[in-house]
């Protein structure tokens, strides 16, 4: 597997540390999405940027986050619909 190399600056996470905090950042995103952020604030996060980051070191792993903010405002719109189904998914 060929991952892109992506130069951070000194104060910002290692790639490994960025993986180990996958969940940590989708789950921030689910949080903002569920309170109604706009996507432009929502751009402007540390998660958001986290997340960018570790689709661009390996795209076939990670989803692009507009992918998974679209995912989870489609899962957060079902549920006000459908009050059965989950955001937590």
């Amino acid at each position: 597997m060929v991952l892109a190399t992506v130069s951070l600056p000194a104060h910002e996470l290692t790639p490994d540390e960025l993986e180990h905090s996958y969940a940590i950042q989708r789950k921030a995103l689910r949080i903002l999405v569920c309170e109604g952020r706009s996507l432009t604030k929502i751009r402007r996060t540390a998660c958001w940027l986290q997340l960018e980051t570790l689709h661009g070191l390996d795209p076939r792993r990670y989803r692009q986050p507009e992918q998974l903010h679209d995912q989870l405002h489609n899962q957060l719109h079902n549920q006000l619909h459908d009050p059965r189904a989950s955001v937590d998914r």
